[in-house]
């Protein structure tokens, strides 16, 4: 592990502590061919078959949106969302920079909101 994914990992880690985070794999609607990769035709076309082969197996890590909810203790929450995703598994996507930035996203919309929009009537 590189010096940054260390940091990255220890900044998960401290978000954990501070905050209920979810990740969940939502089926992705986006074909798959055309919109996994941009490298060259065969390159793509093998990626894309291997990714098509482990949707067929049930692998929801192949090809998937990614959604990131964040809750705070006070019941506040955000979530944010990334489409056309795939990794090996869920840790594969964690250790990733995406996520991260997801949590990120979540925490300042849930510290930035205005506190009359969350009150309830």
């Amino acid at each position: 592990m590189t010096a940054t994914e260390q940091t990255e990992q220890d900044l998960i880690k401290a978000y954990e502590r501070e905050y209920d985070i979810t990740l969940e794999a939502i089926p992705e609607t986006v074909r798959v061919r055309g919109n996994a990769s941009a490298w060259s035709e065969e390159e793509d076309k093998a990626y894309e078959d291997d990714i098509l082969a482990r949707l067929e197996s049930g692998d929801i890590w192949a090809w998937f949106t990614a959604k990131v909810t964040v809750r705070d203790s006070y019941g506040r929450e955000a979530s944010d969302y990334l489409g056309c995703c795939s990794y090996k598994d869920e840790k594969d996507f964690k250790r990733g920079g995406y996520y991260l930035d997801m949590i990120k996203a979540c925490v300042d919309e849930i510290e930035n909101a205005d506190p009359l929009e969350t009150e309830e009537d």
